[in-house]
């Protein structure tokens, strides 16, 4: 191989590195082409924590792969609905928006049992929800407010 071989070689492959370099960068940070506006974009991303965990996410009513807790990366700056559901437990939606370069944390999203066992406690106590243990139960007084009584402790906290 002659010298001539060799620096064109040495050009190629440095042109090459100085224009691929700068690109994988940029994709590592977030940027992405959009080929609808011929502009690049930072992409933003979503954080997904719910209780219990391993509830089924859709955006925009569409399916993701992962399951809670989970951080989706790669999402366009955007408004999208955003659905957490598992099996036997009501589902939780909201509309949430994604800005460039942020992530939007969603956490804390307790998803309820669908039904609940019942049980009658006796005359006038259809409006009390019992816990597990059964030493502890949760009521509305005629005010509306949320009163939580602990059996054991003999105590009364309101709520709300």
């Amino acid at each position: 191989m002659n010298i001539f071989w060799r620096r064109l070689t040495y050009s190629l492959f440095l042109t090459i590195f100085f224009i691929v370099a700068p690109l994988l960068i940029l994709y590592s940070l977030g940027y992405r082409y959009n080929f609808n506006t011929n502009n690049i974009e930072k992409n933003g991303a979503f954080y997904i924590k719910s209780y219990p965990k391993n509830a089924d996410i859709f955006i925009n009513n569409e399916k993701n792969k992962k399951k809670t807790p989970r951080q989706i990366v790669n999402i366009k700056p955007s408004t999208y609905q955003l659905k957490v559901s598992k099996e036997n437990y009501l589902p939780w939606e909201k509309e949430l928006t994604v800005y460039e370069g942020e992530t939007t944390f969603v956490e804390n999203i307790v998803l309820f049992l669908e039904e609940q066992k019942k049980e009658i406690l006796g005359p006038g106590a259809d409006n009390i929800l019992l816990n597990k243990k059964g030493d502890k139960y949760a009521y509305f007084d005629k005010e509306r407010q949320l009163w939580i009584t602990d059996i054991e402790k003999n105590k009364n906290y309101m709520v709300c």
